[in-house]
């Protein structure tokens, strides 16, 4: 569940100064949250959006809730400790753990790795918001900020309705697939792809899109170059993509299932 910020209660908490915590080993003190919770509270439409959270991570067929903290971070800046112990005293309000511990513990630095145990260290909530930030700070110190848009996960629909407006479709993954779908749906749009040349992709995609090597940037930019520069191969891509959707047409699977339960059952 995605749950947005009022504006009213947005505005507030930007000028909002949480006090500095302290801490009870690698806990929040008690005396900390008290005064978050004091502060808070008293702000307009918290107890509101504190109790829209509780209920998406407490509520029947709930368990996960992403908070959008987006324009927070921009008006504060991510590297700003009022934000960090704002963050921190929403989480201490309302978050549920994965682990038994008695309470919430402190948020991990910056750029630290959630490839290690994060469940084990960490709260509903905390995996996308630190991979988020994690993801900003790079772009950050690449000098992308402007030229990197991140966008949270989006409903099918809203991805769909996106799709058309973009130039290219990028699929860096260094992983096995199994399939893929999202490539197809990108190709059903008529974006040309650009992808891992990895068994599966390798496989789904062949020569309707552009394969690269897995991990290597310049092997990305270099085929990114490539195509951006020569109008005839891109436009011959995008058709090579939408042909290579209609493979995978929902009547065209359904027909080869059935053919082949035939062949299997006879």
């Amino acid at each position: 569940m995605f749950i947005d910020i009022p504006s009213e209660l947005e505005a507030a908490l930007i000028d909002c100064s949480p006090p500095p915590w302290e801490r009870d080993g690698s806990f929040l003190a008690q005396s900390t949250m008290k005064r978050y919770r004091t502060e808070l509270t008293a702000i307009p439409r918290f107890e509101e959006t504190a109790t829209i959270l509780r209920h998406a991570l407490n509520g029947e067929g709930g368990g996960y809730a992403v908070l959008r903290l987006g324009n927070l971070a921009k008006a504060l800046g991510t590297d700003d400790g009022r934000f960090l112990r704002l963050v921190t005293a929403f989480a201490a309000e309302v978050a549920v753990p994965f682990s038994p511990f008695p309470r919430w513990p402190l948020w991990k630095d910056i750029g630290v790795k959630v490839d290690k145990d994060p469940g084990k260290s960490s709260g509903i909530g905390y995996n996308a918001f630190h991979m988020d930030l994690v993801n900003a700070q790079r772009a950050i110190e690449l000098g992308l900020r402007d030229r990197v848009h991140f966008v949270p996960f989006l409903p099918r629909a809203e991805l769909w309705r996106r799709l058309p407006s973009f130039d290219a479709f990028v699929f860096t993954t260094k992983g096995l697939e199994a399939f893929g779908l999202v490539l197809i749906e990108a190709q059903a749009h008529g974006l040309p792809v650009f992808y891992s040349n990895l068994p599966g992709v390798r496989e789904i995609l062949g020569s309707a899109g552009v394969p690269c090597t897995p991990g290597d940037p310049r092997s990305l930019a270099v085929a990114l170059d490539d195509r951006g520069r020569d109008v005839h191969r891109r436009e011959a891509l995008t058709k090579a993509a939408l042909h290579n959707a209609r493979r995978y047409d929902i009547t065209a699977t359904g027909r080869r299932l059935r053919e082949l339960t035939l062949r299997v059952t006879s």
